[in-house]
């Protein structure tokens, strides 16, 4: 990589390193994505990812007053709250997510978690997700689990 010339750095690289993904020294610290789970998603995944981390940031649909709701209305509450959507519903929600791509809308990102993926390779999955991911990556991408 060629230098940037005396006192001139990327932002978000420590001095003298040509790394990209370490954080400034004002940084607080890892950020987690935020994370809503679809109605339909199964519990035992929400219950095992919060054993392995409490801290966590996850909101289950239902608990939002959200129960029932179309698709199109669980992405855009999701969507206004900056919340990555996890669900198993990878018939309908892929085609409403991409519709909202498509007119230009916010769409933070829709994780699809088959379901034939074991609970304890889902939650490891969703973890990898949260610690890899920054806040606004998978914005307007899909991901499907597993990996």
């Amino acid at each position: 990589m060629r230098p940037l010339g005396p006192g001139l750095r990327l932002a978000g690289t420590k001095p003298g390193c040509g790394n990209a993904s370490w954080p400034d020294a004002t940084d607080s610290g890892p950020r987690m994505v935020r994370l809503a789970a679809d109605e339909n998603l199964d519990n035992d995944i929400l219950r095992a990812l919060k054993r392995r981390l409490p801290e966590i940031d996850v909101v289950r649909v239902q608990d939002e007053g959200l129960s029932g709701a179309s698709d199109p209305d669980v992405l855009e509450w999701a969507s206004r709250g900056g919340r990555i959507l996890v669900t198993h519903d990878a018939a309908t929600m892929i085609h409403f997510a991409l519709e909202r791509v498509d007119a230009g809308l916010a769409m933070p990102g829709l994780i699809i978690v088959r379901q034939t993926v074991p609970v304890s390779a889902a939650v490891s999955d969703l973890l990898l997700v949260n610690e890899s991911s920054l806040e606004d990556e998978l914005e307007g991408r899909m991901v499907f689990l597993p990996l």
